[in-house]
């Protein structure tokens, strides 16, 4: 069964397992991770294969170590150096069970170590969301804006008030590790021919780069756009909102505390990471000519259900990050004219002959719904 499982383990040893598991014709694969409680000690990875029966046996399943704070790769010889006190599996005997729609997996390692789950539930990213927004009309958002610090707070817009959700996990896809090994390669081959730049892959930067034109072209990323303009984000929501809308319809805008959020979290840079993670990125616009007009920025996540993410990252600081502004749709053509006179239009969001079209288009066929 597709999806994203998070809770807790028990055993010769406790803590929190995320489980990311995309679905293939014939089975279901992905990805079990375990963060132990006991401090320092490397995160358990092991790839997983499940028959569309939902329930079995696995024998000899492999397990890679990662680094908690580098998040690389551990192999034996480092393990047995960074921790000569302890001795690490290499392999596990497992059984699974997802019949019931929840995870029950229960193992025993090469070791002698075993550990189980109770019923874990998948991510709940697809229901409506649960913040509680804060109804404006266009005119007391544009003074809210105004006040707002310029790069502390960042904004999304949409045209409706759905959870936040990377276009990678609305797709249906969880396991990163095989988006970074097959998607991203295949989209390379695709795209080197076009592009005026040659990217390199195993360059951070240069992923995200490439991830960022991706995303700007409609490809599926685990990324979420944002910009570091209230207006923009306004842009965003209402350019797709026709005419002719129901009297209580509203978009959303979401501001986002990213100078807190920066400050409280360590960032992951890496795609495909045994964690969670939420982490901004602000990319080289390699090829990329829509980034600058729009004073993007995109959050890099590996997280399905990321308004959770962020309500538990809340409650342990005490702090609010995320918020949200709710404005009615019908005042959709005030507000693209306004953000007209402003610089903010199709034309310059997204230069080039698409952006012109979308712009004579909303000038000049005023009836369109």
């Amino acid at each position: 069964m597709r999806g994203q499982w998070i809770g807790r383990f028990t055993g010769t040893n406790t803590g929190l397992l995320i489980a990311n598991f995309d679905e293939l014709e014939d089975r279901f694969q992905g990805t079990v991770n375990l963060h132990f409680d006991t401090p320092a000690v490397p995160i358990a990875t092991a790839k997983l294969a499940i028959s569309k029966t939902l329930k079995g046996q696995l024998a000899g399943v492999r397990i890679l170590h990662f680094d908690r704070d580098s998040l690389n790769l551990l192999g034996q010889a480092e393990l047995k150096a960074k921790f000569p006190a302890l001795i690490f599996p290499e392999t596990a005997d497992a059984t699974y069970d997802l019949t019931s729609g929840n995870l029950l997996l229960n193992w025993t390692t090469s070791i002698g170590t075993s550990g189980s789950t109770g019923p874990i539930q998948p991510s709940k990213a697809g229901e409506p969301s649960l913040l509680s927004a804060k109804p404006m009309t266009w005119r007391a958002y544009k003074a809210y804006a105004d006040r707002q610090s310029y790069r502390k707070v960042i904004f999304r817009g949409q045209e409706k008030p759905w959870r936040l959700h990377s276009s990678f996990h609305r797709k249906g896809r969880f396991d990163l590790q095989r988006y970074y090994e097959e998607d991203m390669h295949a989209l390379f081959a695709a795209l080197s021919g076009r592009t005026k730049h040659i990217y390199d892959l195993n360059n951070p930067v240069q992923n995200g780069a490439f991830l960022h034109l991706a995303q700007h072209h409609g490809y599926p990323t685990p990324l979420l756009d944002w910009s570091f303009s209230p207006y923009v984000a306004a842009f965003c929501a209402f350019r797709r909102v026709p005419r002719a809308v129901p009297a209580d319809a509203k978009i959303r805008v979401f501001p986002f505390d990213l100078a807190d959020w920066a400050t409280d979290w360590v960032p992951v840079r890496q795609l495909s990471t045994p964690t969670l993670h939420l982490s901004s990125i602000e990319p080289v616009s390699f090829d990329n000519e829509r980034a600058g007009p729009q004073q993007a920025l995109s959050l890099l996540t590996s997280v399905d259900d990321i308004e959770t993410y962020i309500a538990a990252k809340e409650v342990h600081k005490g702090k609010t990050y995320l918020s949200a502004i709710d404005i009615l749709a019908s005042e959709r053509d005030a507000v693209m004219e306004d953000l007209a006179r402003m610089g903010i239009s199709a034309s310059s969001m997204f230069p080039g002959l698409d952006g012109v079209c979308e712009e004579l288009t909303e000038r000049r066929f005023k009836n369109w719904s």
